[in-house]
């Protein structure tokens, strides 16, 4: 990964996080932060900001699409996962829901920045074995 970043200190809810990249930008394969958990589940996460927030467009099936095409085969993650400070359309949640990838729309991420574990808020995403406060850190 290139320039991973610790995140020992991160809010609670990512403190399991100890491996994050910031791939975003040209040619990122949909993949705004690459992270490792404690566990050394692979987390491909695609961030999509909204100027307007809830009331702005939201981020539609194409995105779900486009992240479970490339999260898995690309970017080896265990987990898939769209964050928004919007909303997601009526079609992008059953699309999200049957394929695999996990949806963070502005109320859960608030949630999550107020120190609510991620495993806590998304569906069929088990609590790390290890402990957060373990330091050991995953090979990368």
């Amino acid at each position: 990964m290139n320039e991973p970043t610790s995140l020992p200190h991160a809010p609670s809810s990512s403190a399991a996080v100890v491996l994050a990249e910031r791939v975003g930008g040209a040619n990122d394969d949909v993949c705004d932060v690459r992270a490792v958990d404690l566990d050394r589940r692979i987390w491909a996460v695609q961030c999509k900001h909204r100027r307007d927030g809830r009331r702005g467009d939201a981020v539609d099936v194409r995105v779900v699409r486009e992240l479970k095409g490339t999260a898995g085969e690309v970017h080896k993650a265990t987990f898939a996962l769209i964050v928004t400070n919007g909303k997601f359309t009526g079609k992008a949640i059953p699309s999200a829901r049957r394929l695999g990838v996990h949806l963070v729309d502005r109320d859960l991420l608030g949630q999550w920045a107020s120190g609510r574990p991620l495993w806590e808020l998304l569906e069929r995403v088990p609590p790390p074995l290890r402990h957060p406060s373990d330091k050991r850190r995953p090979a990368a």
